[in-house]
């Protein structure tokens, strides 16, 4: 749970440098979101002799899709599953939300970068 985490924030960090560099040429600023969740996937390459991609699928992978189409532009969000691994995480509790095609609402958290504040959800 900490290393994707830390992956994610990682991410941000340079992506916000990367998009000041594209705003002081005059060309549009870029943004991601994270969603990070976790359980068991199917890894591998999957298709045909004629086209194949290496991907993850099963539930989790889908759960962690809706978590990051709830996540603000430029934020990360983490399951209740990732945030209780990580006590001391510093992340906002933003409640309850229903995620496209899983049952049952999911708490989420928005992970405040360090030294940094959180991006509200929309």
């Amino acid at each position: 749970a900490r290393r994707p985490t830390a992956c994610a924030a990682a991410m941000q960090t340079a992506m916000d440098d990367f998009a000041d560099g594209c705003e002081a040429q005059g060309l549009p600023r870029l943004t991601i979101r994270v969603g990070i969740h976790q359980g068991e996937a199917v890894v591998g390459n999957f298709g045909s002799a004629q086209r194949f991609d290496y991907t993850c699928i099963g539930p989790m992978v889908n759960a962690a899709a809706r978590i990051e189409s709830q996540c603000p532009p430029g934020a990360v969000m983490v399951s209740q599953a990732i945030r209780e691994q990580l006590p001391d995480l510093n992340a906002t509790d933003h409640g309850l939300f229903t995620l496209k095609g899983i049952p049952n609402a999911r708490r989420l958290y928005t992970v405040v970068p360090s030294g940094g504040k959180e991006t509200a959800p929309v």
